[in-house]
């Protein structure tokens, strides 16, 4: 399955190496991502998740938002 996702907006790189089960869980789905410096910051960032299964069939997540504090993002450009 190929997964996308975006926060804010903004396509963010998602780590295929730790796409799988939450260790230690039942039924808890884990991905990483990789924030770009162009994220938005905010209180309410909104993150967006796509899969396209095998058969082309694609499947949008429930939105989520995250707080994401601009020091952070600075830090990403340096």
């Amino acid at each position: 399955n190929r997964i996308a996702v975006s926060v804010g907006g903004v396509p963010v790189e998602v780590d295929p190496q730790f796409t799988m089960l939450a260790p230690g869980t039942a039924g808890l789905d884990q991905l990483n991502i990789q924030l770009p410096p162009s994220v938005p910051t905010g209180p309410e960032v909104p993150l967006d998740l796509w899969v396209t299964l095998p058969d082309g069939t694609v499947i949008q997540g429930n939105r989520v938002t995250l707080a994401i504090e601009a020091t952070a993002v600075d830090a990403l450009k340096r």
